[in-house]
């Protein structure tokens, strides 16, 4: 008994009290003028996402619209700018496929080197069953979930440029969440198709990643507050939108009751994206109209935001790369994984052999647990250090005390750390390391560091990108490495086979077998004596 007046007081009050909310004191006229505003909305073309835009596009802002369709997006832009007078860029973007989700980003990077709001409104609703996205993820929690999650990462040197012009020096992440979070925890096991997943309902899976939109919204808000990033979630209130179109009649027909769909309460996300106080709600829940409210009491638990954010970044890395070949002569599994799993993996004794660089080895501090078998002769290149060709810093020393990033944190923050204490930088002065995840050379041009550690190849993408190398952390290449705590002894013998095989490819790619037709008589007598037999006249 106790346990249902707990869930009835905690998570279904909350619905029935946010579906009835006091009268909003935010209106969209008082969001203030937003020229140079940089702004996305995703799923912008119909319901709440057009309305925001609709809002924003009257106070000037630059606004995409960030949808899958084209023509479907064409419509409402040329609605809103019969209503505003303003015109919305269309952005395409699919967020069930995670190949779009990097052209769309890679889209929006290539025209703008700041973005100042990002709004993740998008979403699909009870689906049926059978629908994944391209990469095999349940459709709702990868288009919700990790489809914004994945969007929002690829952007974040934008937002972090874009504090720079931000009237308030911050840019904010707004992701639409709904009162459906209420309903649901995570079943961490229905993330890809399974029988875990095949016992919740369409209803059931919308109501997780609600709740999972929530906690990576909390998660952003902790890990990027330090760059200036405000990040909210929001329950938009019970809106009859498109988002319905494929929910049960049941569901509808609960909606269509309890539809307050009044245009300007529509907009009252925009109040986390746009005005001043917003400033104080980072990590907030905004819940009908315009207030800030109590979430689910578990999507503000540490450990399960950190267990998510774990797993939707290791989606993000290895881009859903997985193959597995099985040797039909052999009991051998060739297993292809990111190569920053690989070190770990092996390390750890669970995979014999693995491939992957020198580099990745340091950087995940595994060097005492995986042992260098084999120097491989190829995935040669360089970590260096990289500045702008035509800036004033032109040694490694010119830089120590300023900013630089990367995505080798370790590797960069013991050379930097070993350059301040040479160069006897007080605690205050020392060189600040920032990580990000990818387009490293874009973060001088964006204005978010002074210089870059990366790896070069050709150097042709530095090159591109304005920079040159002023030193080299490391010169790595692709090594053969095994773990120094086997767990199969018993397949010494099979390893030791492998090894050696490898071994023979990489020392035969270093040598030309030339093939000369000799004639027999410029052959020497040791020579002749060989062709015994041999009846032609020339010996190949």
């Amino acid at each position: 008994m106790g346990n249902i007046w707990s869930e009835l007081k905690n998570n279904i009050w909350p619905i029935a009290v946010q579906s009835f909310p006091p009268k909003s004191k935010f209106s969209t006229d008082q969001i203030p003028d937003l020229t140079g505003r940089v702004i996305i909305v995703t799923g912008g073309n119909t319901g709440v996402g057009e309305q925001t835009i609709k809002a924003l596009l009257e106070r000037n802002a630059k606004v995409y619209m960030a949808s899958r369709s084209k023509d479907k997006a064409d419509a409402a832009i040329a609605e809103l700018k019969a209503l505003t007078g303003k015109e919305a860029i269309f952005l395409e973007l699919d967020l069930s496929s995670l190949a779009s989700i990097r052209k769309a980003a890679n889209e929006f990077l290539s025209k703008e080197k700041e973005l100042h709001v990002l709004f993740n409104n998008a979403g699909v609703m009870s689906p049926p069953m059978d629908t994944l996205t391209a990469d095999g993820y349940d459709l709702q929690f990868g288009t919700n979930v990790l489809g914004h999650f994945f969007f929002t990462e690829l952007l974040i040197p934008a937002l972090i440029a874009g504090k720079e012009t931000s009237p308030d020096h911050h840019t904010r992440v707004i992701t639409t969440s709904s009162s459906a979070s209420y309903l649901s925890t995570i079943n961490w096991d229905t993330f890809r198709d399974g029988p875990a997943r095949r016992k919740l309902s369409p209803q059931q899976l919308y109501n997780q990643s609600k709740f999972a939109n929530i906690v990576i919204a909390r998660e952003v808000a902790k890990r990027y507050a330090e760059q200036g990033i405000i990040s909210i979630s929001c329950n938009p209130g019970n809106l009859m939108t498109n988002l319905q179109r494929s929910a049960p009649p049941m569901v509808i027909a609960i909606v269509v009751v309890l539809s307050l769909a009044n245009r300007i309460r529509r907009t009252h996300a925009a109040l986390g994206g746009t005005m001043p106080e917003a400033l104080n709600y980072n990590g907030k829940f905004l819940i009908p109209w315009a207030r800030v409210g109590e979430c689910r009491a578990e999507a503000t638990d540490p450990e399960i935001g950190e267990r998510l954010w774990n797993w939707c970044q290791e989606q993000f890395r290895k881009h859903q790369r997985l193959d597995v070949c099985l040797v039909k002569n052999h009991p051998i599994a060739l297993v292809f994984l990111p190569a920053s799993d690989i070190p770990s993996f092996v390390g750890k004794g669970n995979v014999d052999l693995g491939i992957t660089g020198q580099d990745v080895i340091l950087e995940a501090q595994m060097q005492p647990h995986v042992t260098e078998v084999l120097q491989l002769n190829f995935g040669k290149c360089a970590l260096q250090v990289q500045v702008p060709e035509s800036g004033a810093i032109k040694t490694v020393e010119d830089l120590a005390g300023k900013r630089v990033v990367t995505s080798f944190e370790v590797l960069s923050g013991q050379y930097f750390k070993d350059l301040d204490e040479r160069l006897q930088l007080t605690e205050d002065k020392r060189t600040k390391i920032e990580y990000v995840g990818g387009s490293v050379e874009a973060a001088c041009a964006l204005g978010l560091a002074d210089g870059i550690v990366d790896l070069v190849e050709s150097g042709d993408t530095m090159r591109a990108a304005g920079l040159h190398a002023i030193a080299t952390v490391l010169k790595t290449e692709a090594v053969l490495i095994k773990s120094s705590f086997p767990k199969h002894p018993a397949l010494d013998s099979l390893i030791s086979l492998i090894t050696s095989r490898i071994a023979g490819v990489v020392a035969a790619g270093r040598y030309v077998v030339c093939e000369y037709n000799i004639l027999r008589e410029k052959c020497t007598m040791p020579q002749r004596s060989l062709l015994d037999g041999v009846h032609r006249r020339s010996v190949r």
